[in-house]
This record gives C-alpha cells, structure tokens and sequence, in this order.
C-alpha cells in the first residue's frame, strides 16, 4: 500500500574557530536532521471521509429544516385562505337565508 511520507526538518549550528599563531579562522557549522513518519493513506482518507460526511450531515439538514419551513408555511397560509374563504361562504349564504325568509314572510303576510 501506498503511504504518504511527511518531512520535518531541523538545523543546528554551532559556532567554531580555529586560532593559529596571530589568526583565528572561525566557522558556522550547520547541522540538517530531518526525519520523517509514515502515515498510511487510509487514514488520510478517514478524516477525509469524516470531515465530508458531517459536512453532508449538516448540508441535508439544513435544507431539511429549510422545506419544512416551506411547506409549514404553505400549509399554513392554505389552511388560512381555506378558513377564510368557508368563513366568507358560511356568512353568504346565512345572509342570503336570512334575506329571503324576510322577503318570503313580509311578502306573504
């Protein structure tokens, strides 16, 4: 299996001199470690994995809790118009009744 390498590097350095009759040469030394770790790709791909699905997780539920509103809302509103429009109809026709039992009894007697 193919695994993914990472390097970390580090340096040192130390200061040298080297003194001879009336001169001193000095130097920088600098000294490189880097060691590396090994990481299997399928735990780069867990986290991936992870890190998608609770995006997804929360991605479906706010387009969940979105149409819920929706359709709450647009239930809401029909049930209103619904309530309304019987409300208007029951008053017609209870007015109308009403009109013509007058009509009939004054007309009659």
């Amino acid at each position: 299996m193919t695994r993914l390498i990472l390097y970390y590097y580090y340096y040192y350095y130390y200061y040298y001199c080297c003194c001879c009759c009336c001169c001193c040469c000095c130097y920088y030394y600098y000294y490189y470690y880097y060691y590396y770790y090994y990481y299997f790709y399928y735990y780069y791909y867990y986290y991936y994995y992870y890190y998608y699905y609770y995006y997804f997780y929360y991605y479906y539920y706010f387009y969940y809790f979105y149409y819920y509103y929706y359709y709450y809302y647009y239930y809401y509103y029909y049930y209103y118009y619904y309530y309304y429009y019987y409300y208007y109809y029951y008053y017609y026709y209870y007015y109308y009744y009403y009109y013509y039992y007058y009509y009939y009894y004054y007309y009659y007697y």
